[in-house]
């Protein structure tokens, strides 16, 4: 199966598991990212991988496009805190129910807990993160494989 990336930004990760030829799906809003990964593929490896191209689109405007059971990763890097808690609710009710595989969410270290507007203005960090949400996140999955401040891999 392969990996579901919510949250995309330039590419990187994509690019990453595209040259380690695991398959990937990348969700990523900015309406610029085909030409972001592009980028980040011809910068970091030397040409553009087709198969990174990004859904690009807001988790809401996506969500019917993306089916769980093709993946066993499910991975937002610097992501949760930019998508609005009543946006992502239906994805993460999605996941609860449908996906067999890792959860993962990684932020920087120090990074925890994320307020709303705290080392971003509010537009761009507009949701909490913190002990509370990661403590009703884990109760929801089979088992907490690894939590460590704004680390967490959950399976499911």
């Amino acid at each position: 199966r392969g990996v579901l990336e919510i949250g995309g930004g330039r590419g990187e990760i994509a690019n990453v598991l595209k040259r380690m030829k695991i398959p990937v799906t990348s969700i990523e809003v900015c309406p610029d990212a085909k030409q972001w990964f592009d980028d980040t593929g011809k910068q970091f490896f030397g040409k553009r991988f087709k198969s990174a191209v990004p859904l690009v689109g807001s988790i809401e405007q996506v969500i019917d496009q993306v089916d769980l059971t093709q993946f066993d990763t499910v991975i937002m890097i610097d992501t949760i805190e930019h998508i609005e808690q009543e946006l992502f609710d239906p994805m993460w009710q999605r996941i609860v129910d449908e996906f067999h595989g890792l959860f993962i969410v990684a932020n920087w270290l120090e990074y925890h807990p994320i307020r709303v507007g705290r080392y971003a203005k509010v537009q761009e960090h507009c949701r909490l993160v913190d002990d509370e949400l990661y403590d009703a996140w884990s109760a929801q999955a089979q088992r907490c494989v690894h939590r460590y401040r704004s680390h967490l891999v959950l399976e499911f």
